[in-house]
C-alpha cells in the first residue's frame, strides 16, 4: 500500500484522515483577521492549511449583463456584476 509523510505525518489509506482547512479572500484583507482564521483552524486540529488568492480576472470577465449581471434580489451582491463582487 503507498504512503506519502507530510511532516512526521503518514497519508494512506490505513491511516487517519489529514484534515485540510481551506481560507479564501473570507480575511478581507486583514493579516489580523488571516491570522485568527489560522488560529481557528489550528484549534480545530486541522493538519495544514490550503490558502486560495485569486483576482476576478481569473474567475470571470469585468461585464455587468446578461449572466454576468446579479439580478437575484436576495443575494448579497444584488444589482452589481460578478466581476464587483470579487473585488
Amino acid at each position: 500500500m503507498n504512503e506519502i509523510h507530510i511532516g512526521n505525518r503518514r497519508i494512506g489509506r490505513r491511516q487517519p484522515p489529514f484534515i485540510i482547512a481551506e481560507m479564501s479572500g473570507n480575511h478581507n484583507q486583514s493579516l489580523e483577521r488571516a491570522l485568527a482564521i489560522v488560529e481557528a483552524a489550528a484549534k480545530t486540529g486541522a493538519h495544514a492549511l490550503k490558502i486560495q488568492t485569486y483576482t476576478p480576472d481569473t474567475m470571470t470577465i469585468d461585464l455587468d449583463e446578461r449572466e454576468f449581471h446579479i439580478s437575484d434580489a436576495q443575494s448579497l451582491w444584488a444589482g452589481t456584476s460578478l466581476y464587483k463582487a470579487l473585488q
